[in-house]
C-alpha cells in the first residue's frame, strides 16, 4: 500500500501526485508533505539527532521542491527521492554549520557514580568527558558510511535490517561496514590508551 492512500483516501499514484505538484497544485503539495513528514523526520534523526537541524532540513527540502517544482524531473519512487534529498540536505547543513562533531551529551550513557568526595566526582566527570570526546572524534574520523551505520545501530537502536533499508545497502554490506568501523575504533582507541 502506498504511503499516500491513507491520507488521500483515493487511489492516486505517487507519480500522479508528483505531476500535480510540478504543475503547482498546492493541495497535492500539502498531501506529499503530510504523507512523508513522519518518515522524513525519523530518518533525519538517524543521521543527525538534532531536532532543529532535521526540522530545518525538511522545511528547506519542501521549500526547494515548491520553488523549483517546474525544473524537477519526473520520479518513480517519491519516498526514496525525498529520503535521499533530505540526507543530502542534512549533510550540507551540518557541514555548513560546522556541527559535524556531535556533543558528547548526545551519546552519554546514564551512569551511577559512587564517589566519596566532590573532587573525585569532578575528576571522574573530566575523565568521562575526555573519553566521550575521544570516542566521538574517532567515530567522526570513520568513513561516512561506516559512521552512519554505527550511529544507526549503536546510538539509534536500529536493527541491521532497518539500517540496510535506510542506507539502501544489503544487510551483508551493513555487517561489513559495522565490523570494519568497530575494528577501526578499537584499534584507534587502544592507541590512545
Amino acid at each position: 500500500m502506498s504511503d499516500l492512500q491513507p491520507i488521500l483516501n483515493v487511489s492516486v499514484s505517487e507519480e500522479e501526485l508528483w505531476s500535480k505538484v510540478q504543475q503547482g497544485d498546492k493541495d497535492a503539495f500539502g498531501e506529499v508533505y503530510k504523507a512523508f513528514f513522519t518518515d522524513l523526520y525519523k530518518y533525519g534523526m538517524t543521521i543527525e539527532p538534532d531536532e532543529v537541524i532535521v526540522g530545518d532540513a525538511i522545511q528547506e527540502l519542501f521549500v526547494d521542491i515548491w520553488m523549483y517544482r517546474k525544473n524537477l524531473n519526473d520520479i518513480q519512487h517519491l519516498k526514496y527521492y525525498l529520503l535521499k534529498s533530505l540526507r543530502s540536505k542534512i549533510y550540507r547543513m551540518i557541514k555548513k554549520s560546522k556541527k559535524a562533531h556531535h556533543s558528547e551529551q548526545q551519546y552519554a550513557q546514564f551512569e551511577i557514580q559512587f564517589m566519596a568526595s566532590q573532587e573525585e566526582v569532578i575528576i571522574e566527570k573530566d575523565r568521562k568527558k575526555s573519553d566521550d570526546r575521544q570516542v566521538v572524534n574517532l567515530i567522526n574520523k570513520l568513513p561516512q558510511q561506516q559512521r552512519e551505520a554505527i550511529m544507526l545501530i549503536f546510538f539509534e537502536g536500529k536493527t541491521y535490517e532497518e539500517t540496510s533499508s535506510i542506507m539502501s545497502k544489503s544487510i551483508q554490506a551493513i555487517y561489513t561496514l559495522v565490523s570494519r568501523g568497530v575494528a577501526s575504533l578499537k584499534k584507534e582507541f587502544r592507541k590512545k590508551h
